[in-house]
Protein backbone atom coordinates (compact mmCIF):
# COMPACT_ATOMS: atom_id res chain seq x y z
CA UNK A 1 0.00 0.00 0.00
CA UNK A 2 1.60 3.30 -0.81
CA UNK A 3 1.75 6.09 1.52
CA UNK A 4 -1.02 8.29 0.34
CA UNK A 5 -3.11 5.35 0.64
CA UNK A 6 -2.50 4.72 4.27
CA UNK A 7 -2.93 7.91 5.28
CA UNK A 8 -6.37 7.99 3.23
CA UNK A 9 -7.35 4.90 4.91
CA UNK A 10 -6.33 6.11 8.64
CA UNK A 11 -8.27 9.15 7.77
CA UNK A 12 -11.39 7.24 6.24
CA UNK A 13 -11.21 4.73 9.70
CA UNK A 14 -10.93 8.00 11.65
CA UNK A 15 -14.02 9.42 10.45
CA UNK A 16 -16.12 6.35 10.89
CA UNK A 17 -15.24 6.35 14.83
CA UNK A 18 -16.10 9.63 14.56
CA UNK A 19 -19.43 8.90 13.36
CA UNK A 20 -19.71 6.50 14.93
CA UNK A 21 -18.98 7.72 18.42
CA UNK A 22 -21.87 10.69 17.33
CA UNK A 23 -24.48 8.16 16.58
CA UNK A 24 -23.95 6.52 20.46
CA UNK A 25 -24.18 9.84 22.16
CA UNK A 26 -27.44 10.18 20.32
CA UNK A 27 -28.67 7.38 21.92
CA UNK A 28 -28.47 9.16 25.15
CA UNK A 29 -30.71 11.76 24.06
CA UNK A 30 -34.64 11.99 25.09
CA UNK A 31 -37.14 13.56 22.75
CA UNK A 32 -38.76 16.19 24.25
CA UNK A 33 -41.97 18.74 23.41
CA UNK A 34 -41.18 20.35 20.12
CA UNK A 35 -39.01 17.41 18.70
CA UNK A 36 -35.58 19.02 20.25
CA UNK A 37 -33.48 16.73 22.19
CA UNK A 38 -31.90 16.82 25.63
CA UNK A 39 -29.57 14.79 27.33
CA UNK A 40 -31.82 12.17 29.10
CA UNK A 41 -29.81 12.86 32.44
CA UNK A 42 -30.71 15.86 32.50
CA UNK A 43 -34.37 16.34 31.53
CA UNK A 44 -35.33 17.58 35.47
CA UNK A 45 -34.83 18.87 38.72
CA UNK A 46 -32.39 21.40 39.65
CA UNK A 47 -29.20 19.95 37.67
CA UNK A 48 -31.12 20.12 34.11
CA UNK A 49 -32.07 23.74 35.58
CA UNK A 50 -28.25 24.97 35.87
CA UNK A 51 -26.96 23.13 32.78
CA UNK A 52 -29.62 25.88 30.96
CA UNK A 53 -28.84 28.40 32.75
CA UNK A 54 -24.84 27.56 31.60
CA UNK A 55 -26.21 27.29 28.53
CA UNK A 56 -28.02 30.64 28.21
CA UNK A 57 -24.40 32.10 29.93
CA UNK A 58 -22.43 30.55 27.32
CA UNK A 59 -24.49 32.38 24.40
CA UNK A 60 -24.52 35.46 25.88
CA UNK A 61 -21.09 35.32 26.85
CA UNK A 62 -19.94 34.69 23.20
CA UNK A 63 -21.72 37.70 22.27
CA UNK A 64 -20.48 39.79 25.57
CA UNK A 65 -16.94 38.20 24.19
CA UNK A 66 -17.07 39.36 20.88
CA UNK A 67 -18.00 43.11 21.97
CA UNK A 68 -14.96 43.39 24.65
CA UNK A 69 -12.48 42.22 21.87
CA UNK A 70 -14.07 44.86 19.21
CA UNK A 71 -13.71 47.58 22.05
CA UNK A 72 -10.11 46.43 22.90
CA UNK A 73 -9.15 46.22 18.99
CA UNK A 74 -9.79 49.40 18.94
CA UNK A 75 -7.48 50.93 21.65
CA UNK A 76 -10.30 50.49 24.73
CA UNK A 77 -8.41 49.36 27.93
CA UNK A 78 -11.31 48.83 29.91
CA UNK A 79 -13.06 46.02 28.26
CA UNK A 80 -9.63 43.59 29.10
CA UNK A 81 -10.37 42.25 32.64
CA UNK A 82 -14.29 41.59 31.56
CA UNK A 83 -13.11 39.27 28.05
CA UNK A 84 -10.64 37.49 30.87
CA UNK A 85 -13.50 36.59 33.03
CA UNK A 86 -15.80 36.23 30.03
CA UNK A 87 -13.03 33.92 28.45
CA UNK A 88 -13.19 31.61 32.04
CA UNK A 89 -16.85 31.41 32.16
CA UNK A 90 -17.26 30.18 28.80
CA UNK A 91 -14.55 27.53 29.43
CA UNK A 92 -16.31 26.31 32.88
CA UNK A 93 -20.00 26.72 31.69
CA UNK A 94 -19.32 24.72 28.50
CA UNK A 95 -18.55 21.90 30.39
CA UNK A 96 -21.82 21.73 32.54
CA UNK A 97 -23.98 20.74 29.56
CA UNK A 98 -22.16 17.28 28.98
CA UNK A 99 -20.94 17.07 32.96
CA UNK A 100 -24.45 17.42 34.03
CA UNK A 101 -26.00 15.36 30.70
CA UNK A 102 -23.84 12.25 32.11
CA UNK A 103 -24.62 12.34 35.63
CA UNK A 104 -21.27 11.99 36.44
CA UNK A 105 -20.28 11.97 40.26
CA UNK A 106 -18.66 15.62 39.80
CA UNK A 107 -21.84 17.46 39.26
CA UNK A 108 -21.26 19.38 42.66
CA UNK A 109 -17.87 20.11 41.84
CA UNK A 110 -18.31 21.67 38.77
CA UNK A 111 -21.34 23.49 40.17
CA UNK A 112 -18.87 25.08 42.98
CA UNK A 113 -16.48 25.87 40.57
CA UNK A 114 -19.27 27.37 37.87
CA UNK A 115 -20.60 29.43 40.97
CA UNK A 116 -17.00 31.05 41.85
CA UNK A 117 -16.16 31.67 38.05
CA UNK A 118 -19.72 33.21 37.16
CA UNK A 119 -19.84 35.35 40.20
CA UNK A 120 -16.02 36.88 39.31
CA UNK A 121 -17.54 37.07 35.01
CA UNK A 122 -20.49 38.91 36.85
CA UNK A 123 -18.46 40.79 38.69
CA UNK A 124 -16.33 42.17 35.68
CA UNK A 125 -19.09 42.95 33.72
CA UNK A 126 -21.87 44.64 36.21
CA UNK A 127 -19.43 47.95 36.02
CA UNK A 128 -20.34 47.77 31.96
CA UNK A 129 -23.93 46.14 32.04
CA UNK A 130 -25.38 49.85 32.29
CA UNK A 131 -23.86 51.00 28.99
CA UNK A 132 -23.37 47.87 26.81
CA UNK A 133 -25.98 45.84 26.33
CA UNK A 134 -23.76 42.61 25.52
CA UNK A 135 -22.14 43.11 29.22
CA UNK A 136 -25.41 42.94 30.05
CA UNK A 137 -26.79 40.41 28.91
CA UNK A 138 -23.30 38.17 29.94
CA UNK A 139 -24.17 40.06 33.69
CA UNK A 140 -27.78 39.30 33.60
CA UNK A 141 -27.01 35.28 32.29
CA UNK A 142 -24.35 34.50 34.91
CA UNK A 143 -26.94 35.48 37.86
CA UNK A 144 -28.85 32.86 36.91
CA UNK A 145 -26.09 30.53 36.19
CA UNK A 146 -25.39 31.41 39.79
CA UNK A 147 -28.37 31.03 41.34
CA UNK A 148 -28.49 27.48 40.09
CA UNK A 149 -25.58 26.69 40.90
CA UNK A 150 -26.75 27.06 44.09
CA UNK A 151 -30.00 24.80 44.00
CA UNK A 152 -27.70 22.22 42.76
CA UNK A 153 -25.35 22.70 45.56
CA UNK A 154 -28.26 22.91 47.99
Amino acid sequence: MRRRELVMAGGAAAAAQMVGTAIAGCGAQAPVAGGTATPAAATGGATAAWAEASAECVAKGEICLAHCIRLLSDGDQSMAECAKAVHAMLAICRAVGPIAAAGSEHVAALAAICHAVCTSCAAACEPHSHHHAECAGCFTACRASITAAEAVLA
